[in-house]
């Protein structure tokens, strides 16, 4: 039975949730036993050899993704490696290497260990891959004589810059993801394939993998230009929105690519998929495996399966993968491809952790719209549009009082709450007021508190978010939900849906008491 004709109507834009074949998820123990494996290779002497970027940070990547320890030695080793090098003037940057892979890779690794700390570098490496964007919007090797942009390296580009702009707190002009969309959209043959250098005869093969990089990309640049931000709106956005002055209106320009075209690529694609699909060992088996787990991720995402990000067991081609990982592992923990036995392992890794849903807090349907904030007073502008935004510390006190003399608070303008995780009393003054706020009447009061006890893990904050679970607006009651799973580490939760009823809150409540009294027999549940 073909992969995809069971997951078709799933993967349509208002399909349903991805059916599972097998209870496989990352956290699960045989995916944890591969991966274990193949993080032992990586830390030995032959999985620590690699001359150029790309393979430095791919390798540290993975063993963070895999291990998710910001002290891991190697990892510093390799952040410390990528971060120097991100130090190099831009033009030294440009040329580095001919490719764009090592650049793109060096932006989401940077990005994903701590992508504040590491702001200037990652704006760094995003101006040097923005400048090696291609008149056409594709990007490829930087050869004089380059005819074609390469479907491969354009996936890196539009990635790397995309993930810059959910975490690092960069933007980019919304003409890089118009022309790169353009590309892509133009580029696609008429099977709904695309090909590896679509204007280099000899060059332009089709592949699942090169239409998985493809695809994945027309989402990622959609997402970027807003146009699966179904709304504007205060109730659609969840943010308490600040009516920003007329002359401070800045923002991406509206695309000339419509939300129709772009799915319309997809759906082509899809198509492709359905007909042509197979988990065949090629050359560059896991380089296409981490492609077809980005592509996979996105569909999930712009299907409006929020559950994706926090699925209990994965879907089927999850579980396919898996069972193949399994039987191709070598003795020594690696996987061998023509890439490099490196490299490939460290893709393999980046599939079995699921790595593209984890990279950034994925809001709404896919996170759309949030290019240039409304107040341009904190902006600083480096090279080809790449903008530093420097967006205020969330302080819970000063919004609350804020909203306590009738003001209103745009959430956008804050940076996510980032608490140090301390025991203290129940009766801690602090943890009192966040409680007067959950039981607030106004939904605004309610929201800001979730977000801060989300951001901070006590034992009281827990007992507050479990509270929340209830909230008759699904939106503070969904952010509960995923503060639990993100405190709790259990990534998977207890399987509440994004639009939860009455009944479904009440179960995922009890579940999660039953936890908390498991955890800390004497932790005493909130109550206003």
């Amino acid at each position: 039975m073909k992969l995809f004709a069971s997951l078709v109507l799933a993967f349509a834009v208002l399909g349903s949730s991805l059916q599972t074949a097998r209870a496989h998820h990352p956290e699960s123990e045989p995916v944890q036993q591969i991966v274990k494996q193949a993080v032992a290779y990586l830390r030995s002497d032959e999985g620590k050899r690699h001359s150029k970027l790309g393979g430095h940070a791919l390798r540290g990547l993975a063993i963070l993704k895999a291990t998710d320890d910001h002290d891991d030695p190697d990892v510093v080793a390799e952040v410390n490696y990528v971060a120097q090098l991100g130090k190099l003037p831009v033009e030294r940057l440009r040329s580095l290497e001919a490719s764009q892979y090592s650049i793109g890779i060096a932006v989401i690794f940077l990005s994903a260990y701590d992508s504040q700390k590491y702001r200037a570098e990652i704006a760094n490496y995003l101006a040097a891959l923005l400048e090696n964007q291609r008149v056409d919007g594709s990007w490829s090797y930087n050869h004089p004589n380059e005819t074609s942009g390469d479907m491969s390296q354009t996936q890196y580009g539009v990635m790397a810059s995309w993930v810059a702009l959910k975490t690092a707190e960069l933007s980019v002009e919304s003409a890089v993801y118009e022309k790169a969309l353009g590309w892509l959209i133009q580029k696609q043959f008429p099977d709904g394939s695309f090909a590896y250098k679509p204007d280099a005869p000899g060059e332009n093969r089709t592949s699942i993998s090169l239409t998985a990089a493809g695809a994945a990309s027309a989402l990622i640049c959609a997402d970027a230009l807003g146009l699966f931000d179904k709304s504007k709106s205060d109730q659609d956005n969840g943010g308490l929105q600040r009516v920003a002055p007329k002359e401070a209106k800045v923002g991406p320009k509206p695309s000339s690519i419509t939300r129709a075209q772009v799915m319309t690529t997809v759906d082509r694609a899809n198509n492709y998929f359905d007909t042509n699909f197979s988990w065949r060992k090629t050359d560059s088996f896991y380089y296409f495996m981490y492609a077809m787990e980005r592509y996979m991720t996105f569909k999930e995402l712009a299907a409006n399966n929020r559950d994706a990000e926090f699925g209990e067991d994965e879907p089927a081609w999850y579980n396919d993968g898996v069972d193949l990982l399994a039987k191709q592992q070598q003795s020594d923990g690696s996987f061998r491809s023509i890439n490099g036995t490196q490299i490939a392992t460290s893709f393999a890794v980046l599939f079995l952790m699921r790595s593209t849903r984890s990279v950034v807090p994925i809001d709404g349907v896919l996170g759309g719209g949030d290019q240039l904030p409304k107040d341009v007073a904190n902006l600083t502008e480096r090279e080809r549009g790449v903008v530093i935004v420097l967006k205020k510390a969330f302080d819970f006190d000063a919004m609350i009082q804020e909203l306590d003399k009738g003001g209103e608070i745009d959430l956008s303008a804050y940076k996510d709450p980032k608490i140090e995780r301390v025991d203290t009393s129940p009766n801690d003054p602090e943890i009192k007021k966040i409680h007067e706020a959950l039981s607030s009447p106004r939904f605004e009061y309610r929201l800001l508190a979730v977000k801060r006890m989300a951001a901070d893990g006590r034992l009281e904050s827990v007992a507050g978010l479990i509270y929340a679970l209830s909230d008759p607006d699904n939106r503070i009651a969904i952010e509960a939900r995923n503060g639990l799973r993100s405190a709790a580490r259990r990534f998977d939760g207890f399987g509440m849906p994004n639009e939860p009823n009455a009944a479904q809150k009440r179960v995922a409540q009890e579940s999660w008491r039953k936890w908390l009294r498991d955890v800390q027999p004497t932790a005493k549940l909130f109550s206003p």
